[in-house]
């Protein structure tokens, strides 16, 4: 059950973080109404955005924004893949959803803490849906250090270019 809260938590980062877009002033704002809006959906609500959300294509023109003088930005994580890719992803987790329920509407309603055997085979059984489940898991974990080490980068090419000599004023490089 933890390591099925845990991806839950991963699928509800990964979709927070992999879009925001707005006014420099409000992405604060932006951020905490997306984590409100996604913390109440179910492991199959999360699964289904986030493959929706990574294999979708980038906006590089963002109706949403407005005419205004406001500085803005935006940020997307993307997966390159195509739609056969997309589809093995939403098969891999229609089967983390299908174990998670099976765990909680099943096997956890057929346990019997006072038996050893009911723990044995409780425990037989948690571990062979692990090892269904391991490869999602490895996946979703590549996702977010991707997520995170790409967040990175541009820190440091920014950082690097505020630092720099080099940077002429003129054309606001220096200014980064």
């Amino acid at each position: 059950m933890v390591n099925l809260q845990t991806m839950e938590r991963a699928l509800k980062i990964l979709i927070a973080q992999s879009e925001w877009k707005g006014p420099d002033s409000d992405l604060r704002d932006i951020y905490e109404k997306k984590c409100e809006e996604i913390e109440r959906r179910t492991m199959g609500q999360l699964s289904k955005q986030l493959v929706d959300l990574l294999y979708s294509a980038v906006d590089s023109n963002p109706a949403d924004r407005n005419a205004s003088d406001l500085p803005w930005t935006s940020f997307s994580y993307r997966l390159d893949g195509g739609d056969e890719q997309k589809f093995a992803e939403q098969r891999a987790f229609k089967l983390v959803v299908e174990e998670r329920n099976q765990l909680v509407h099943q096997m956890l309603g057929d346990f019997d803490s006072g038996s050893v055997e009911s723990c044995r085979t409780l425990i037989s059984a948690l571990d062979r849906q692990a090892e269904r489940l391991h490869p999602q898991f490895e996946r979703v974990t590549c996702w977010l250090t991707s997520l995170n080490d790409g967040r990175n980068a541009v820190i440091a090419v920014l950082r690097a270019e505020l630092m720099s000599d080099k940077g002429n004023e003129s054309d606001g490089a220096a200014l980064l």
